[in-house]
């Protein structure tokens, strides 16, 4: 087990290897609660803080509703990016694809120089050097200007 000490204003973080923890801990993680805090002899849910911090899940629906639900989906296929290089071009993309979908966490994920950011950029329409082609979808249609 590790404690790590707080920044400034903040609360200690317990943190365990994995594999190690202790099976009181673990049972109360499964049940969705904690064991009782050693010093106030308060128990709270799992992952809570102070209750009185956070707001009441009324109050988060109400400010939801005046939020847009986006349920529109992003493609791109056989996205290709050249650039001009010394002895002719170069490929930093060939033939990619995929998609997002809103509400849904997506990891973009690879080694070093693979070229994650430079997919990034391409997707976003940042690229202002060498050759962008590919379709670039919402919903099936192409990407408005």
């Amino acid at each position: 087990m590790e404690l790590q000490k707080p920044n400034k204003g903040g609360g200690a973080v317990t943190i365990y290897k994995r594999g190690q923890v202790p099976s009181a801990i673990e049972k109360a993680m499964e049940k969705n609660t904690q064991p009782r805090d050693e010093e106030t002899g308060e128990v709270h849910a799992a992952g809570a803080g102070d209750p009185k911090d956070e707001p009441s899940s009324d109050s988060n629906n109400e400010a939801a509703k005046g939020v847009a639900r986006n349920d529109t989906i992003f493609t791109w296929q056989n996205v290709n990016y050249t650039i001009p290089y010394e002895r002719g071009e170069r490929k930093l993309l060939q033939d990619v694809q995929g998609y997002v979908k809103p509400g849904k966490l997506t990891a973009l994920m690879g080694a070093s120089g693979a070229g994650k950011t430079t997919l990034l950029n391409t997707l976003a329409q940042r690229i202002r050097f060498g050759v962008v082609s590919g379709d670039f979808l919402v919903d099936g249609r192409p990407l408005p200007s």
